[in-house]
């Protein structure tokens, strides 16, 4: 099944920025509207060390996909995704063509990771949301806590 609405390509490099282009229903409060953000076709997506809002517009059942070629690695340890307007952790997904590598010390991280290879979810996060990898391993390193929506 594709998704076909509100489908945007991330920057070329891949970076999840706190200002998601407009063309993509972003916002300069670094607002991300309901759909598939997706990286360009090699590049992993980086989640930078700041807020990143994930705004539902007053509808929980509103799903948001962030979808990397490659990897998908929060840069730094202090990473948050704020979900906003009753945005559900349990509608939002990060799905990785490889490795993931989430959060660090102080880091707040929402959603479902899904990987084809090794994720790993670091010391200090705090993870509302589920963590697979296929056909690899996930590693939960001491002091992360995940609670599953």
């Amino acid at each position: 099944m594709s998704r076909a609405t509100n489908v945007c390509t991330i920057i070329a490099s891949g970076d999840l920025t706190v200002n998601p282009p407009a063309g993509c229903g972003g916002a300069a409060n670094g607002i991300f509207k309901p759909g598939l953000y997706k990286s360009g076709s090699t590049d992993s997506l980086e989640i930078p060390a700041a807020d990143n809002h994930a705004r539902c517009q007053n509808n929980p059942n509103a799903v948001f996909i962030f979808q990397a070629a490659s990897t998908i690695n929060s840069i730094g340890g202090n990473t948050h995704v704020i979900l906003l307007n009753q945005a559900n952790a349990s509608n939002v997904f990060w799905i990785a063509g490889s490795s993931s590598t989430i959060g660090g010390t102080t880091s707040d991280f929402k959603g479902t990771v899904i990987t084809a290879a090794a994720v790993t979810v670091n010391t200090g996060t705090q993870l509302d949301g589920r963590v697979f990898g296929r056909g690899a391993a996930v590693t939960v390193q001491s002091g992360a806590h995940i609670t599953v929506p």
